[in-house]
């Protein structure tokens, strides 16, 4: 047994020395041998990180956009059910009585209720440069103005009844037509642009019209939603719990700042996804290539 275990010492011996690690100053001289192989590897490691955090930048970017210009104090009034304002509908008589029996509304100097009925429909419209992208176009009431904070920046605010709109600025420039005094189409309607507006959040990309004009030209009959500025943020709680079940004025209440953080969980989560498999395969690509 003492024989047999000397000779199995010996070979686990003989097995380790040829097993020992090269010295550090074999793999310093390497990575200068095997240039090309080396600088494959740090530039690919590399393109790995700026496409992970590309895809997270614009994740996080879109997700400041929406989120942090939304305000709690601001109560968005869907179809109950709906999930965005796009597969709402609140009958016009509906938004009257929401209007006028809600305590909460706030009012401005002249006693008027700050809320207003909304029409939205996203249509395709024709791009400077070519092509054609989605474009929001709303159908609103003065308060709108107040409630979201626009302000008009050029030009004039559209006259209600009029074929007149106001146009967000960061369109301009982006999509035919939405210059001051340039006529764009809206279905098969042209509009006068009399105004560019400024406000937080995305409505500066959209554009806005009187919303008797935008109804039938949409061919939306009943409002979109009803906003509403609230005197306080703890309201949109109240007025969604008094409001539920409600069979006279069925609504769905929620703030605005949930219902753009909503709207935009499921393009971060897909964000997130590509940027993930992005850097997995590329990181995987970079392993090999240093490999070889």
């Amino acid at each position: 047994m003492d024989r047999i275990d000397r000779l199995t010492l010996s070979l686990i011996v003989r097995l380790l020395r040829i097993q020992k690690l090269p010295p550090f100053s074999y793999n310093l001289r390497s990575l200068f041998v095997r240039w090309s192989s080396t600088l494959l590897t740090v530039v690919g490691i590399g393109a790995t990180v700026a496409v992970l955090s590309g895809v997270l930048a614009l994740q996080q970017g879109f997700s400041r956009l929406y989120t942090e210009n939304g305000r709690a104090d601001v109560a968005l009034f869907l179809r109950p059910g709906a999930t965005s304002e796009g597969e709402s509908a609140i009958m016009r008589e509906q938004a009257q009585i929401l209007i006028k029996e809600t305590p909460e509304i706030a009012r401005d100097a002249e006693g008027r209720a700050l809320a207003a009925g909304e029409i939205y429909l996203a249509l395709r419209q024709r791009k400077v440069d070519g092509g054609e992208t989605n474009v929001a176009i709303r159908g609103v009431q003065p308060p709108s103005f107040v409630i979201a904070g626009v302000e008009v920046v050029e030009g004039r605010a559209f006259n209600p009844g009029n074929d007149e709109v106001v146009v967000g600025e960061s369109l301009v420039g982006r999509i035919r037509g939405c210059e001051l005094g340039a006529d764009i189409q809206i279905n098969t309607s042209p509009f006068k642009v009399v105004g560019i507006f400024r406000c937080p959040g995305p409505a500066s990309s959209e554009i806005w019209g009187d919303v008797d004009r935008m109804g039938p030209i949409l061919e939306r009959k009943n409002f979109s939603r009803v906003v509403a500025k609230l005197d306080s943020a703890k309201d949109v709680a109240v007025v969604a719990e008094r409001l539920d079940g409600d069979k006279r004025t069925p609504a769905k209440v929620i703030s605005e700042r949930e219902y753009l953080t909503g709207q935009t969980a499921a393009l971060s989560w897909v964000l997130w996804i590509l940027g993930t498999f992005l850097a997995a395969v590329m990181g995987a690509a970079a392993v090999f290539s240093g490999m070889n």
